[in-house]
């Protein structure tokens, strides 16, 4: 077998944020296991590109699909910045002869991304393979909740009805890309336990955006967004689960979130104190988002990338699931993470929160009791040193 140092693996991972955050646990498990990947990813996603320890190179895409090559470099403040570079150097940098591709996506347009990579890698040949997304279960799922007349939990096993204890058999999406690795490989790799380290781009921002009071001071995250309106929990239910995190303990809420929920934090937060308080929804960027997320004493987030970066960042968290489905895929695997879910005869209703409701009242969601969630977080404090 080849020494994995002289092997380079492009993993390529073009779409959301949560899918480039699962991705970068493959990234992870290849650097502990000696191999030297390429991050291929899009440039919205600069920011976990370099949050990830260890990682040497990537190659980022624009909306034109023009590929751009950059080492990662170390300045002296730790802050890690892209350099740009050449295919060339890359190769000749580690003096690779053996070239993997590990394709993620799976779609048109990973596909396109790795027909541009070999024509930039001539006269290397690059060997491909491609990670099996179980897309048609995920149809049967929702096709099968379709025939549901009534909406009525399925959940027997707890008294609340609203958590879903995951078997430790699901098939995650992180578990096939270890997979889809570990084939294209052709070894086993090691599962590392590292995590993610975010630094904000401006965190100069962030001292300015947070009250005095919030600086070393214990915060509860809330991420009430959601990228479809079909996966919100609703502003009533954050609200509540806010009031009851302000009265029966001394964490301070910093709310984050797109511009599209400014006013939603807003509404969220009204009436908590305003030294208790703050909305930094649409202020942040992503690398901001991260650092947060990070220093957090616990998470609340829909089915978005928030339960993503908390399962890399190692930050207890409640992941609220309604139209669509832990066994999906998408779900987070640490122990401190904990998911909420009806599992109503109605849910999954699709695929990714595409469309409405046809009860007209997202009861999958909706129905999920802030003061279970408020429990979630009172119980993970407790345990705090």
């Amino acid at each position: 077998m080849q020494n994995p140092a002289s092997k380079i693996v492009f993993v390529v991972r073009l779409s959301a944020i949560g899918d480039t955050l699962i991705a970068a646990k493959t990234i992870l498990n290849l650097i502990a296991s000696g191999y030297i990947p390429v991050f291929c990813t899009h440039q919205n996603c600069t920011d976990v590109v370099l949050s990830i320890p260890g990682l040497r190179y990537c190659a980022l895409s624009n909306e034109k699909h023009e590929i751009a090559f950059y080492q990662i470099v170390k300045q002296s403040n730790e802050q890690m910045l892209l350099e740009p570079t050449t295919s060339k150097v890359l190769l000749d940098s580690v003096n690779s002869t053996s070239l993997t591709a590990l394709d993620l996506q799976n779609t048109r347009r990973s596909k396109r991304f790795l027909r541009i990579l070999k024509n930039i890698i001539k006269p290397a040949r690059i060997e491909t393979h491609t990670v099996h997304k179980r897309s048609l279960y995920r149809i049967c799922l929702v096709a099968k909740s379709f025939f549901s007349r009534t909406q009525h939990a399925r959940n027997t096993n707890n008294a609340s009805g609203s958590l879903y204890i995951l078997p430790q058999t699901i098939r995650r999406i992180a578990n096939l890309n270890h997979s889809a690795t570990r084939q294209a490989i052709g070894t086993e790799i090691q599962k590392t336990t590292t995590h993610i380290v975010p630094k904000s781009p401006r965190p100069e921002l962030l001292l300015e955006l947070l009250p005095q009071n919030f600086h070393n001071k214990n915060y509860v995250l809330i991420c009430p967004g959601a990228s479809l309106p079909l996966k919100s929990w609703g502003d009533e239910n954050f609200a509540k689960l806010c009031l009851i995190i302000s009265q029966q303990t001394d964490a301070n809420i910093i709310i984050i979130g797109g511009k599209e929920e400014l006013e939603m934090g807003n509404t969220i937060i009204q009436n908590i104190p305003v030294h208790r308080a703050v909305n930094l929804a649409g202020k942040l960027a992503l690398g901001d988002s991260l650092t947060l997320l990070s220093k957090a004493q616990y998470v609340v987030s829909g089915d978005s990338f928030p339960g993503h970066a908390c399962d890399l960042l190692g930050v207890p968290a409640t992941i609220l699931f309604g139209a669509t489905s832990p066994h999906f895929g998408f779900t987070p695997e640490a122990t401190n993470i904990r998911i909420r879910w009806l599992n109503l005869s109605c849910s999954p209703c699709t695929r990714h929160g595409r469309g409405k409701c046809r009860f007209k009242n997202r009861a999958c969601l909706t129905n999920i009791k802030p003061e279970d969630v408020a429990n979630d977080i009172l119980d993970s404090l407790k345990k705090l040193p």
